[in-house]
């Protein structure tokens, strides 16, 4: 798992990731993996420094596709 920082200039510009959420919202299921695969690293390293255990951070970073749908309901 490598670990990219969204704050980089390569990183993916906010409009790709708006457009991915609209996607996924109208039921596109690869637009979601997307999303999840663009940010897993990311949320996994803030979950590690907020709970110190791995095994914690992964429960926090799996990243169950009907709970992400949840969630971009809510974005």
């Amino acid at each position: 798992m490598t670990v990219d920082n969204p704050l980089a200039d390569s990183a993916p510009s906010e409009q790709e990731d708006e457009n991915l959420v609209v996607r996924a919202r109208a039921g596109d299921r690869k637009a979601l993996e997307d999303l999840i695969e663009r940010h897993q690293a990311w949320i996994y390293n803030i979950a590690l420094r907020m709970l110190f255990h791995p095994q914690d951070a992964r429960g926090c970073n799996a990243g169950d596709s009907h709970q992400g749908s949840d969630t971009l309901v809510v974005l």
